[in-house]
């Protein structure tokens, strides 16, 4: 009996950049830009699909990643080159000055255009005026562990950047029980609460690290926190760079 042959989608780990933070997502020949939009929003709940654009950079330009098309197309090359991921970075256009949009909010209700850029002008002005000052990055640093599954394009170097970013602003005394170019263990200071996270190396270089296990809460209570947490001068640098 014939049995035609299923052919592998190519797809890659996209890592997409906010200033300092970061998140990952993986990318097919067939994603939509919405569907990546919607993703974002699903890991960082700052921002809004409508009001975030994605840009790429190569030979010191950046350069917009404005359709499906250059999306996918990133996905593909990404995966020809036999490559492990790719960046992207985030504009959130939300927050440009709203100078033009305000003129062309008043040409709209003046009646003088119904054009669908101001239109979409007047949904971004609007939008503005809803939501409150922009939040702070670290912010989103309480989930940058992520979930069992969630990948580390950049080694224990990443997991050792991220853990530091949830235990400095969480508060919660963790101890570190391995700490390996091939695994990283932590669990809560506390032995009688459950939080614990683990990541270990996925491919025989170290070079990108998985989540094996975690339980995010911890049932420790306010007795577990310490609000005067320390931390490197590496992890500094990191938030610098």
């Amino acid at each position: 009996m014939y049995s035609p042959v299923v052919m592998a989608v190519a797809s890659s780990i996209v890592v997409v950049h906010y200033f300092s933070d970061f998140i990952t997502t993986r990318v097919s020949i067939e994603t939509t830009l919405d569907e990546c939009k919607a993703e974002v929003f699903r890991k960082w709940k700052q921002f809004t699909p409508l009001g975030i654009c994605f840009f790429f950079r190569e030979g010191g330009k950046d350069l917009p990643v404005d359709c499906d098309y250059l999306l996918q197309a990133l996905a593909s090359i990404t995966n020809n080159k036999k490559k492990t991921s790719s960046d992207i970075f985030l504009k959130n256009v939300t927050h440009v000055a709203s100078s033009s949009r305000s003129r062309e909010v008043s040409s709209v209700s003046n009646g003088s255009s119904t054009s669908s850029r101001n239109n979409y002008a007047v949904g971004m002005y609007l939008e503005d005026r809803r939501k409150p000052a922009k939040p702070s990055l670290s912010d989103a640093w309480p989930k940058v562990l992520g979930e069992i599954g969630h990948v580390f394009v950049e080694g224990v170097k990443e997991v050792r950047i991220a853990y530091t970013k949830y235990r400095f602003r969480t508060g919660f005394n963790m101890v570190v029980t391995y700490n390996e170019r091939s695994r990283f263990t932590a669990k809560c200071a506390l032995k009688e609460c459950g939080w614990k996270f683990h990541a270990a190396s996925i491919d025989d270089r170290n070079e990108m690290f998985q989540v094996r296990a975690y339980n995010p809460e911890h049932t420790c209570g306010a007795g577990g926190r310490n609000l005067n947490q320390k931390y490197s001068t590496i992890f500094s640098s990191s938030l610098i760079e």
